[in-house]
């Protein structure tokens, strides 16, 4: 782990309000309670260190790597407005490409960005007859990039081991936190759309889309505005939930997108129990879950991307910011023209955006 430099902060007062906000509102996630307190989820997590955390002393592959010893665990990445958790293994990493890389097992599918993951905690958590245990990684800006928790059936001794191998031999609570760095992007209205819709539709693999971005610098949905004709379209917010509702009731097998900053994670293969309650809309199947804060759903789209296997078409849906909430593919492999039965689906489960 890099050096550290540590600021004064007031971990007394910090830890009082803390308890104050749970006296009175009971129980809440660490990252709820550290947006309630205008702290980093980093910052709040270490406060109570050698009470309910240890800080590692590493946050990358070798950490990820030794997790495979563990057996199954549930991964779990999210954004502001989306959580995704997945029951799997560690292991089957491709790291060819330095910083990013694959891990990719039946269960645990990750993208991993290791430039974005500087530290790593262990976790014990309270809970109904007796504590959740786990690794949350977290970004510069103290952001929980990715987190993995054990279950019932995983090797708790492995994971101990684990904990003692990494653990840091100062065990100082983070108070420097890095703001986090917006991108810039280029008004779209500077962009030469005919070359862009050109370079769009020259597209071979649906990757290339983040190549084009790069290369216009534009903010995605920026990139959706300015799309050949028919290759994004505007849709209704209660979309997600509709074409959800679909492939779920027509056995269509689909892949879920959700990211943090350093982490994409993704689902793979039939969803069954689709529920919107309590203004979440959740699948809740047997190793995998999803949950979409709907209140946040700002933006749906259907965008189609040339490739050499023809058109690929996601759903997707984006926060007020312009921030990704969630992509949803059909389930595809290279070599292969995409599911018509996906591509139908989306078509047919949609609503337009009404028009204004």
């Amino acid at each position: 782990m890099a050096s550290q430099t540590h600021t004064d902060h007031n971990l007394g007062d910090l830890n009082s309000r803390w308890a104050e906000l749970i006296e009175s509102e009971g129980q809440m996630r660490t990252r709820d309670a550290a947006a309630r307190l205008e702290v980093s989820e980093l910052e709040l997590t270490t406060s109570r260190l050698s009470e309910s955390a240890i800080l590692l002393s590493e946050a990358g592959l070798p950490l990820l790597k030794a997790l495979e010893d563990v057996g199954p665990m549930m991964a779990l990445t999210r954004n502001e407005s989306a959580v995704i958790e997945k029951v799997g293994r560690y292991r089957n990493f491709d790291f060819t490409n330095g910083h990013v890389g694959n891990v990719l097992d039946d269960g645990i599918d990750l993208r991993v960005f290791l430039q974005h993951w500087k530290y790593a905690v262990a976790l014990s958590l309270p809970k109904k007859n007796g504590s959740l245990r786990g690794i949350a990684f977290f970004n510069a800006s103290g952001e929980a990039t990715h987190k993995a928790y054990l279950r019932d059936d995983s090797d708790s001794d492995a994971f101990e081991r684990v904990i003692e191998q990494f653990r840091s031999p100062e065990q100082l609570p983070i108070t420097a936190i890095e703001p986090v760095k917006d991108k810039v992007y280029q008004p779209k209205e500077d962009t030469d759309v005919d070359k862009f819709q050109a370079s769009w539709l020259g597209m071979q693999d649906t990757h290339d889309f983040f190549f084009l971005l790069h290369k216009y610098r534009l903010h995605r949905l920026d990139g959706l505005a300015l799309a050949p004709e028919g290759y994004s379209v505007p849709l209704d917010v209660s979309s997600l939930q509709l074409v959800l509702e679909a492939a779920a009731s027509e056995n269509v097998p689909i892949m879920v997108f959700v990211g943090s900053r350093g982490c994409i994670e993704i689902h793979t293969g039939p969803v069954h129990r689709v529920v919107s309650a309590k203004g979440w809309l959740n699948i809740l199947d047997p190793g995998f879950n999803l949950h979409v804060n709907e209140s946040r759903i700002e933006q749906c789209w259907i965008v189609r991307k040339p490739t050499v296997d023809g058109i690929v078409t996601s759903l997707e849906a984006y926060d007020a910011n312009g921030d990704t909430i969630c992509l949803i593919f059909g389930v595809r492999k290279p070599g292969r023209p995409e599911d018509t039965r996906w591509r139908t689906l989306v078509q047919e489960s949609s609503r337009p955006k009404a028009s204004v």
